[in-house]
């Protein structure tokens, strides 16, 4: 019996798929409404510059503080935007963005992260609205780990390994 187990732990072992996904802290879009907004627009020309590989590609506003205040989906149109919305002023917890916070954007595209920075920055005002009509400039930010052999002196090299699997 302990022959069987044994035998079945390292045939799970080797069955297991050779790509793991790091730890990537994915910000999940928007809910609510704090009955305060600003329209931030997404252009054809700023649409264009995604990298959108998924049908559920969505960009988040975030404050400084890290509270996500805004996201739509940019997958499938080439003009869209989002609404950023500010803090409710009559409740105790902050659920939005402050007057003049400077707001950043990430592209959540599957399970790849990327930080966007604007053509023209955004900062809130209530009743506002920003156009963001050029290129964004995307970074990566986190992307799926690939396990493999990173020793380029291995036999058992990959070139596409990002994480050594041992």
């Amino acid at each position: 019996m302990k022959r069987y187990l044994l035998y079945t732990f390292i045939f799970t072992l080797l069955a297991l798929p050779k790509q793991a996904f790091a730890q990537c802290d994915l910000p999940q879009p928007f809910t609510g409404n704090t009955g305060s907004n600003m329209t931030v627009m997404l252009t054809p020309g700023f649409i264009s510059s995604l990298p959108i590989n998924t049908a559920d590609t969505y960009v988040v506003a975030i404050d400084l503080n890290g509270l996500i205040v805004g996201s739509e989906v940019v997958a499938r149109v080439n003009q869209t935007a989002i609404v950023v919305w500010g803090d409710d002023t009559s409740t105790p917890e902050v659920d939005g963005a402050s007057t003049n916070a400077e707001i950043s954007f990430q592209l959540v595209d599957g399970e790849f992260l990327y930080d966007v920075e604007v053509p023209s920055p955004v900062s809130f005002t209530a009743n506002g609205i920003s156009f963001q009509t050029t290129a964004a400039t995307v970074t990566l930010n986190c992307a799926p780990a690939v396990l493999g052999c990173t020793d380029e002196n291995a036999d058992n090299y990959s070139a596409e390994a990002t994480q050594d699997d041992g």
